[in-house]
């Protein structure tokens, strides 16, 4: 008598299972759901990686990075996507804690008099962005830092001008992840004459923020010569780690894969997020927060082509 194909399917994987649990196999990331849509070797892929990679032994994302492999027929394509995931720089709210206390010990070592200081975060009039997000986050560590309030800390840049006292003279602008460096410029410079044209000089002005890429750190430092206190540098994901040709190869391959997302979106056009905003090969993730857009696209992108809605492993609301 032959059995119906998913009764035998499952009877293999029941044995499966069976073979596992009575093995010395470490089944602590086996959290991921056996489908009959999902291979051996898909299976087997995904716990692989969930054992070496932490952050990976999570059901949702688990069932999102096969949907993400799905999505390619070769080779090339998912062992390109595993090896950006292999050096993702992926952050719990456990760890940011630490890097927050990295920022209080450094503003600590600053030796800035209370009284003498505000912080700012980058955001523009009315928005509600990462930067106070992020802020808010770093609130409750600052208040182990003598003398500090909330009434030093500030939304915008509008509302910051408007509260500087004669007794200010360091002002803090906060991000929470820095990429291509050229909004922070293009904001501290704005801000920069926003203080002239308020007749308020002889502020001194120090960046910081959680993370950054370490080509958007050095245009800070070049560009507005400012301090900066940044816990987490990143590189490039593909230009910073590789060497020619197959630097040349893997950025090649990613921009292909692009190709299949939805070229526009509410109004954004893939083109200009090729390989992350400006070009910043970014691999950087908080789990649970908005997904930075100079990540590489293909894991935050929400369409394919025609408008299939895809299961991202990071979401980025735009």
């Amino acid at each position: 008598m032959e059995l119906p194909l998913f009764f035998a399917v499952d009877l293999i994987w029941f044995y499966y299972e069976l073979l596992i649990l009575n093995s010395n196999v470490d089944v602590r990331s086996m959290s991921f759901l056996k489908t009959e849509k999902t291979s051996f070797d898909e299976f087997t892929l995904i716990d692989n990686l969930s054992q070496e990679l932490d952050w990976l032994d999570d059901p949702d994302y688990q069932q999102s990075l096969l949907a993400l492999l799905k999505e390619f027929n070769d080779i090339k394509s998912k062992q390109l996507i595993i090896k950006l995931l292999k050096r993702m720089k992926h952050l719990h709210d456990r760890e940011m804690k630490k890097h927050a206390q990295a920022i209080v010990k450094n503003i600590e070592e600053w030796n800035l008099e209370p009284k003498s200081v505000i912080m700012v975060a980058l955001a523009d009039e009315g928005d509600v962005d990462g930067s106070i997000a992020g802020l808010n986050f770093l609130k409750p560590r600052l208040s182990q830092l003598d003398g500090w309030s909330e009434l030093m800390l500030f939304s915008t840049f509008e509302v910051a001008v408007k509260s500087i006292s004669d007794g200010v003279v360091n002002v803090l602008i906060f991000d929470d992840f820095v990429g291509s460096g050229k909004t922070m410029v293009k904001k501290v410079t704005a801000f920069k004459e926003l203080l002239q044209i308020n007749g308020i000089s002889s502020v001194t002005i120090r960046i910081v923020c959680f993370a950054g890429m370490s080509e958007g750190l050095n245009k800070i430092k070049d560009e507005l010569d400012l301090e900066v206190c940044c816990p987490i540098i990143l590189k490039k994901g593909i230009s910073d780690y590789e060497k020619d040709p197959e630097d040349k190869e893997s950025k090649e391959l990613m921009a292909q894969l692009e190709q299949n997302l939805q070229k526009k979106i509410e109004g954004l056009n893939i083109k200009s997020f090729s390989l992350g905003y400006d070009g910043s090969e970014t691999l950087y993730q908080v789990f649970g927060h908005n997904c930075p857009n100079n990540v590489f696209p293909i894991f935050w992108w929400p369409k394919l082509k025609g408008g299939v809605k895809r299961n991202t492993l990071f979401q980025r609301l735009r």
